[in-house]
């Protein structure tokens, strides 16, 4: 397909990267084909993370087909722009469309970035993670790409006032490995805070049953710092996750102490908040 329009915003976009003098960060974009479909799956703390999940498919001359909610192609100067670069919208209510066009895209050799949280994470941990990727993946026979953005918040992002002047902020993009997984399998987007979507991704399928002596047993290990109740949950695990996020919320009240942690980084709440990483690597 013909890109006129896709080559000048991404040289708009450096020129005003560099103005900012915006700390970009690249890891793994190594990982994204040259040739071919793939799947691109990031999370999404930002406004304008399409542009730099996109920024990170770039290394390989990659141009990424993002899938977007169709109110942004009525808007009168983002629209012409979306539609030039061949974006894909999306319509909540009847999705199907906005799927099979995407599933084209791919067969034909295109990058589709997706958001599988389908919406902005105000807390900037990972929401729960739709199935749609992996589908997609799956059908299309192509890759499925993981990625992570963190720092794009601090320019704009949902329920907070946009600072698009702000100079010298700190953005890292990791993509991960790519991969082919089954249509069960979850994207591997999470976040050190041992988010609820990590979590219910490993616990087990059906209620568990109960040991040889009476006690009621799960497939998923108890947290090391978490001691063993006996007041189990239908699973067990929720104890141990609250345990986990207990931990997590001590050890950043500890790092803000100390002055690590940024207060631009926190939650309206005040709960201090992890970045996300992809397999164990840690964000700036």
């Amino acid at each position: 397909m013909s890109d006129r329009v896709y080559p000048p915003v991404i040289a708009a976009a450096k020129l005003m990267f560099k103005v900012l003098d915006l700390q970009i960060t690249v890891e793994g974009a190594h990982n994204v084909p040259r040739t071919g479909g793939a799947v691109l799956a990031s999370n999404h703390v930002s406004y304008l993370d399409f542009i730099f999940a996109g920024y990170g498919a770039r290394p390989s001359g990659r141009l990424t087909r993002f899938m977007a909610k169709h109110e942004i192609f009525a808007n009168k100067i983002a629209g012409p722009l979306m539609r030039g670069m061949h974006h894909i919208p999306v319509d909540r209510s009847a999705g199907q469309a906005s799927y099979q066009q995407a599933l084209s895209a791919l067969r034909t050799g295109e990058v589709v970035g997706i958001f599988p949280e389908a919406t902005i994470s105000r807390s900037f941990t990972v929401k729960d993670i739709k199935s749609g990727a992996n589908r997609l993946a799956h059908e299309a026979g192509v890759p499925l790409i993981p990625a992570a953005l963190w720092g794009t918040q601090r320019l704009w992002t949902k329920g907070r006032p946009k600072n698009l002047t702000q100079r010298h902020v700190p953005v890292t993009i990791l993509i991960g490995e790519r991969s082919r997984p089954p249509p069960t399998t979850p994207v591997t987007v999470c976040c050190a805070s041992g988010c609820r979507t990590c979590w219910t991704s490993r616990r087990p399928a059906t209620r568990p049953s109960r040991a040889p002596g009476g006690r009621r047993h799960t497939s998923v290990a108890p947290h090391p710092r978490r001691k063993k109740r006996r007041n189990w949950t239908r699973t067990g695990t929720d104890l141990r996750l609250q345990g986990f996020h207990k931990a997590c919320r001590a050890e950043w009240s500890l790092r803000t102490w100390r002055g690590e942690v940024e207060l631009g980084d926190f939650t309206p709440s005040g709960a201090g908040l992890r970045p996300p990483v992809v397999w164990g690597t840690s964000l700036p």
